[in-house]
């Protein structure tokens, strides 16, 4: 692989950063709303979609978090 390649898969790895702590970041404000919704509301049908946006987003990090350590393989 010739440094052209290189630099654009390193490239590729740092908006993988970006894209992780982004992700990361919405679903630590997500959970928070979740752990400071009234008692009242933890039955409802919005609290169970806030639960599974904050699954969701934390699949999506760890799949993110995969595709850039396959990346990083190809660079070793």
């Amino acid at each position: 692989m010739n440094e052209q390649k290189r630099k654009s898969l390193r490239q590729a790895v740092a908006f993988l950063d970006r894209a992780i702590t982004l992700v990361e970041s919405v679903g630590d404000l997500e959970q928070d709303a979740i752990d400071n919704m009234p008692e009242s509301f933890q039955m409802s049908e919005r609290y169970e979609r806030m639960e599974s946006a904050v699954d969701f987003l934390s699949d999506a990090a760890e799949r993110l978090e995969e595709a850039k350590e396959y990346i990083q393989s190809a660079l070793a």
